[in-house]
């Protein structure tokens, strides 16, 4: 809780509760590959990605 209050502290902002299933939500297929390729560019990997053909 000390971590949270002083983020809102630092970046002056108000609460947001995210829910109470924000950990058991399923994310959507599109923000996980974009969250999985934007990890692979941190380390320094070139990446081209297309989609699963329908």
């Amino acid at each position: 809780m000390i971590v949270a209050i002083y983020h809102m502290l630092d970046r002056s902002r108000p609460y947001r509760d995210l829910g109470a299933d924000y950990f058991t939500r399923p994310d959507s297929p599109d923000r996980r590959a974009a969250r999985h390729l934007a990890g692979l560019r941190d380390l320094g990997y070139q990446i081209t990605a297309e989609p699963p053909a329908a």
